[in-house]
């Protein structure tokens, strides 16, 4: 079942008043050189500042680690949030753990994905930590084994206050490289992620269990082909249905297709 959310104009008007009067030329050179002058002063840093300086990625990785725009990197657990964040000395994805007190990411030692080129998403479920970790690339296509999806999956340890990885993870979820990758989870423990790929939206779900995945296949009924631009999200709503929303430039439309949990793939 396809929902049309909204259209979205692809093309941009430029509006603006035509002023027939020139100003007077000695004002008007006053005025500019006011406002140079002013916008200099009101540039310099303030002595004091507001917030807390973080940390960085270094060179080691993508240069936008924590994108993109419809992916998740933090999650909150046990009174504390926590991020999906690189660590440069490792060259690795590592849990981290933000401090309240000093204001600082705290480095819990689980390495995830070490792959500098991977971009994730994460879903705390109140049981288990899920981490989908994808090759990012502007152009979807399909990729090597190397470069698959992982699902990664990790318990929690209120004791120790970290995460391990659970046994047979990471599993294969699609063999494909794309700008966006997403992870849901419907209401009866059944995960799903979507991607767009060679101009269709992409969906593949776990089957018996978290390590048993099926087919990846296309998202049926799609009105029209997606560019190398689009992306798609999903998510999980209603207690009993899973929702996948995706932009497409080529007709200038944002689709939203809604699945029941009892209902057939």
């Amino acid at each position: 079942m396809i929902y049309l959310i909204s259209g979205i104009s692809g093309k941009n008007t430029p509006r603006g008043i035509i002023n027939k009067k020139q100003p007077n030329n000695l004002v008007y050179r006053l005025f500019i050189a006011i406002t140079m002058i002013w916008g200099t002063l009101h540039a310099q840093p303030d002595t004091l500042t507001a917030g807390f300086r973080d940390f960085n990625y270094g060179n080691s990785v993508i240069s936008t680690p924590t994108g993109e725009k419809p992916q998740s990197k933090l999650w909150f657990n046990d009174e504390s949030w926590w991020g999906y964040l690189w660590y440069p000395p490792a060259a690795e994805y590592r849990i981290y753990r933000f401090d309240l007190p000093t204001h600082t990411w705290v480095n819990t030692g689980t390495a995830v994905d070490e792959r500098t080129s991977s971009k994730a998403d994460v879903l705390w479920d109140g049981q288990h930590l899920y981490v989908v970790s994808h090759i990012f690339s502007t152009v979807s296509e399909p990729t090597s084994l190397d470069n698959s999806a992982r699902l990664y999956r990790f318990s929690y340890d209120p004791g120790t206050r970290t995460y391990s990885a659970d046994a047979g993870f990471p599993v294969i979820v699609n063999n494909s490289k794309s700008e966006t990758l997403t992870l849901a989870k419907d209401g009866t423990g059944q995960l799903w992620v979507t991607w767009i790929e060679a101009g269709s939206v992409m969906v593949n779900r776990s089957l018996s269990s978290d390590l048993d995945w099926g087919t990846a296949f296309t998202l049926p009924s799609q009105p029209d082909s997606t560019s190398d631009d689009d992306i798609a999200s999903i998510i999980a709503f209603g207690g009993d249905k899973i929702g996948i929303l995706w932009s497409n430039h080529n007709d200038s439309i944002t689709y939203f297709s809604a699945h029941n949990d009892a209902d057939a793939d």
